[in-house]
């Protein structure tokens, strides 16, 4: 499991420097279909961990984690919605 360890240091030395901004765009870009190695629950997961550990208020954790979903998730509907299956039958096979 070295790689998952390497993963783990590496985002959390990046929520680390960067804080809620990075949880915000990790979940964003996550929410909105792009395939990344650790699924939002988790990242989700070590924000509330910075949160309870005071690294960063909980307010701010809890409205970074309700704003990258929703707005993820409308980019991935509106997506969704204007291409449809032209853009899944296009480009499918690379991102499975």
């Amino acid at each position: 499991m070295e790689w998952w360890d390497a993963i783990r240091l590496s985002l959390q030395g990046f929520v680390a420097e960067h804080g809620v901004l990075a949880g915000f765009v990790l979940i964003l870009i996550e929410e909105a279909g792009v395939p990344v190695p650790v699924p939002g629950d988790f990242l989700m997961l070590g924000l509330g961990v910075h949160a309870r550990q005071g690294r960063v208020p909980l307010w701010q954790a809890l409205l970074v984690m309700e704003l990258a979903t929703l707005l993820g998730s409308s980019i991935l509907y509106a997506l969704a919605s204007r291409a449809g299956r032209d853009l899944v039958y296009r480009y499918g096979r690379y991102i499975h």
